[in-house]
């Protein structure tokens, strides 16, 4: 083939390239859809609670009669950790303002009474119920210790004498059920108010002779039907995801 001929044949391909481009189908740009970022449910949280018993009970055995514990308030702070929308835990601590519990021992009649103050530690675990509104329904358990004080602890006689012994402290098993409702403030604070049935255990006063025996003023069974207030604040878990977006596994 001469020089001609294939300057021929390059000219002619040349010619033909723009009519067989505008062929080709246009380039198509893609974009990606811009997703809000959304805190992945858990992370630490602290919480600070009051509370006022509906009703409080002391057992002071088949000996006593009328025994009743006064009421009082209770303050409380707690820390926290929430695994997931339904499941958290926390460690709590309580104050027991002073109250008075008696009852009268029906072979004297004698009416003892006590000041009963004291702390209680536990730990507790509870069920979110999760739904579309601000509100979420819960229910929960707890278990611990408390750590009960007896002081002005007295004896009244039925011709009105009266004979005082000595306070003490006592560490007892304590256990609490409890249910209430959070509300949803902000992502991280929520209101709390619910309702917690515990049990302190027993407080005593200290040893003394009576009829030539040692013994102890005995208050058992003390518990309390608490209605609780309180708030919690959740600290930022730090990780964030697009909503559906699966997290990466390092």
């Amino acid at each position: 083939m001469s020089l001609l001929s294939r300057s021929l044949g390059f000219l002619v391909l040349l010619a033909a390239f723009p009519a067989a481009a505008e062929d080709l189908p246009e380039p198509q740009i893609q974009h990606d859809p811009i997703l809000p970022m959304m805190a992945e449910p858990g992370g630490w949280y602290l919480r600070l609670d009051a509370a006022y018993p509906a009703a409080n009970g002391v057992d002071g055995g088949a000996a006593f009669q009328n025994n009743q514990l006064d009421r009082n308030a209770v303050v409380g702070a707690g820390v926290g950790y929430r695994f997931d929308e339904m499941l958290r835990v926390d460690l709590s601590a309580d104050y027991l303002l002073a109250r008075r519990a008696q009852g009268t021992l029906a072979a004297a009649p004698t009416q003892e009474s006590a000041r009963i103050s004291g702390l209680t530690f536990l730990a507790n675990a509870y069920v979110d119920l999760p739904n579309s509104s601000a509100l979420t329904p819960y229910f929960g358990a707890g278990i611990g210790s408390s750590y009960l004080i007896t002081g002005d602890v007295a004896a009244t006689a039925a011709d009105g004498s009266v004979a005082r012994h000595g306070g003490a402290r006592k560490w007892s098993l304590a256990w609490a059920m409890m249910a209430g409702v959070g509300l949803e403030i902000s992502p991280q604070l929520s209101l709390d108010a619910g309702y917690r049935y515990i049990k302190y255990g027993a407080a005593h006063s200290a040893a003394y002779y009576s009829g030539g025996n040692m013994v102890r003023t005995q208050f058992d069974g003390l518990d309390a039907h608490e209605i609780r207030f309180g708030m919690r604040y959740q600290f930022d878990s730090g990780v964030m995801r697009a909503p559906g977006a699966v997290l990466p596994d390092f």
